[in-house]
């Protein structure tokens, strides 16, 4: 597994603080786009030299923001109920959850229209799960039956299982398959929270559906950072995000390129420096610093 998609996966429960739509103007060029608040995951790393063995991509340059389209909120609620069977009028949590029923929640952000709806784990019960092939048609035929999410957008999906019982003494059993889909913007990769996952149970039961990627649009540019301000970032460990199984002193970064992060609680999708790169040990790194100046 490359280090963007462990970064990706490894963001996908974060959650950071909330910003509304009706304080920022929603065109052309502007300096009001709210700050980008990356998550701080695992140990501190202690790094005190960085250099680059790249040119950096977009340096100094414009970068797009976008934002979720804001959603008719009705149609949306409608659309829940249909999937779920349940009457959702009153659910207004998100993103924590309101319970449903004894065994269901769902969360639901009326503004941009990302949902989730989820059933509790039963880690006694004994599940006939598809294979992984099965698993990735239901949820693609589920997603395209509903109109998730343009199902020629959705780009490669990736398997992950919740198990039972001892590994050990062979007596793990799969009781669950999640099918995520992580859909890029203009091309680019889209970490923290922009994807469609589908939780697959029972006989193929679809049994849980995070619906985080939406329809988005360009709303403004942000000017970007140079090396210089890129380097403080990471040394003074202001806004950026380190993934890594490693740890070291000095940094040399190897590739660089412009992608986005999508903080669930907010409608703006916004520019970050994705940095590959490797300490002195020649152990991999991945970094992202949030792009704008």
């Amino acid at each position: 597994m490359n280090m963007k998609l462990k970064m990706a996966l490894a963001l996908s429960c974060v959650f950071v603080g909330a910003v509304g739509f009706s304080a920022y103007p929603m065109n052309g060029k502007t300096s009001n786009i709210p700050k980008l608040n990356l998550p701080q995951i695992g140990e501190e790393i202690n790094i005190q030299n960085v250099s680059f063995d790249t040119a950096i991509a977009n340096e100094d340059q414009d970068a797009i923001v976008y934002r979720c389209v804001p959603c008719d909120a009705a149609e949306v609620r409608s659309k829940i109920s249909d999937l779920t069977g349940s009457d959702v009028e009153n659910v207004e949590d998100f993103p924590s959850a309101t319970r449903i029923s004894d065994t269901e929640s769902i969360g639901f952000d009326e503004v941009t229209g990302r949902w989730f709806y989820r059933t509790d784990i039963d880690f006694t019960e004994t599940a006939s799960v598809p294979d992984d092939e099965t698993s990735i048609q239901i949820a693609y035929e589920y997603i395209k039956q509903h109109d998730l999410y343009p199902v020629s957008e959705l780009g490669e999906p990736q398997i992950g299982t919740v198990t039972t019982g001892d590994e050990l003494l062979g007596e793990e059993k799969i009781i669950r398959k999640n099918v995520t889909y992580y859909p890029l913007i203009d091309g680019r990769p889209v970490y923290g929270q922009f994807k469609i996952k589908i939780g697959i149970g029972d006989r193929g039961k679809v049994v849980a559906v995070d619906k985080f990627a939406t329809e988005v649009e360009a709303v403004s540019s942000v000017a970007t950072k140079e090396a210089s301000n890129i380097q403080n970032s990471i040394l003074e460990d202001d806004n950026c995000l380190i993934s890594t199984e490693s740890t070291g002193s000095d940094v040399t970064i190897t590739d660089t390129a412009i992608g986005y992060y999508a903080d669930v609680e907010s409608p703006f999708i916004q520019p970050v420096f994705v940095l590959e790169g490797e300490f002195e040990n020649q152990e991999e790194l991945t970094i992202l610093v949030d792009a704008q100046e």
